[in-house]
């Protein structure tokens, strides 16, 4: 199986930086040219079908139809075993782009699909939700992506925030069609929703490849503003796989010892220290949405201690891929920019 090193982590002392393996959206946290491990995989953007996707995928494909636009790619060969099977070009002219409501697609704000709980891929539209973060800090043709997005600008509490939040998986081969999105981007919707829950991860998710193809179109500016008095006992793997998905957050004084530029790193309540706590017992910072993936100018021993005023992003849960086992499942915040980790 291939990794998306999207990130490399590393363990340092004290247990307060993530051990895994990388942080992709092609596959259950990492993948390969099949997309992410549903029952098929995604063609190749104008060459060919994709590969399969990773282990945890579903059954084999047996093969996708040769795309039917100019650009369309030819067929894809049938995914290994429990990987992803071959997909349609996606380069013809037929792909979606928002300007209105399909026919026939029921239109859902997002708690109605947090109330539905899809256990199947179920197209839907959805109208006037804020972008509010976008991995890498924008998609690039070519790499996976996730989107964040949530139903208003802002909310009164993490109470209130609750089911009106959800991640756009986006995989490589169509990830060109997304290039324009920005943070603040109030967007229309087309995708389909439905919980993933494939090598250990349990999300709800809106997700769109080749074989469930989908949009996002800017239809309106916005600012959206973090939910504040945000604990970091409130931070849990339930909150944001059952209860409140991806909420744009802000937690107050926090300390962590930051390692490489591209790793995690855990959080505590500063003067109350971790104990023995490890990385899955900590909320982690996460550079994977900001540009480059990386953090920039804090320290990379991974034994400087940083103290910061506030650490604002979206929370969520990550889950690396594994070779076997289960996978740990880790905490993380998404800063958007640099200013939203102020010390």
């Amino acid at each position: 199986m291939r990794r998306d090193s999207s990130l490399s982590f590393a363990c340092v002392a004290l247990l307060v930086v993530a051990c895994a393996t990388g942080e992709g959206t092609d596959g259950v946290g990492a993948g390969g040219n099949g997309g992410f491990g549903n029952v098929s995989g995604t063609g190749g953007a104008s060459s060919g079908g994709g590969t399969g996707g990773s282990p945890a995928g579903g059954a084999a494909g047996s093969g996708g139809t040769a795309g039917s636009g100019a650009a369309g790619g030819v067929a894809g060969s049938g995914g290994a075993p429990s990987g992803g099977g071959g997909g349609t070009g996606d380069g013809g002219p037929g792909w979606p782009t928002c300007d209105s409501p399909p026919s026939g697609v029921p239109q859902k704000t997002l708690a109605q699909i947090w109330s539905d709980n899809p256990a199947k891929e179920t197209q839907v539209w959805v109208p006037g939700v804020f972008v509010t973060a976008i991995s890498g800090a924008g998609c690039v043709a070519g790499s996976a992506c996730q989107v964040f997005v949530q139903q208003a600008e802002s909310y009164p509490t993490l109470a209130a925030a609750a089911k009106q939040a959800i991640k756009l998986r986006i995989a490589s081969t169509v990830a060109q069609y997304f290039g324009g999105l920005k943070v603040g981007d109030k967007v229309d919707v087309l995708g389909h929703a439905w919980r993933y829950a494939l090598g250990g991860v349990s999300e709800l998710v809106i997700q769109i490849n080749s074989q469930l193809p989908g949009c996002a179109k800017k239809v309106g500016s916005g600012n959206p503003v973090p939910v504040t008095g945000v604990q970091l006992g409130d931070l849990s793997v339930a909150a944001y796989e059952q209860t409140h998905g991806p909420v744009l957050i802000q937690i107050s004084s926090v300390s962590g010892k930051p390692a490489g530029s591209k790793e995690i790193f855990g959080l505590w309540k500063t003067g109350v220290g971790i104990g023995d706590a490890g990385p899955e017992s900590l909320v982690n910072a996460s550079p994977f949405f900001l540009p480059n993936n990386a953090f920039v100018a804090l320290p990379t021993t991974g034994t400087d201690t940083v103290s910061f005023k506030t650490v604002s992003g979206v929370f969520a849960v990550f889950v690396p891929s594994t070779d076997g086992g289960t996978a740990p499942k880790y905490k993380v915040v998404y800063p958007r920019t640099m200013g939203e980790m102020a010390q």
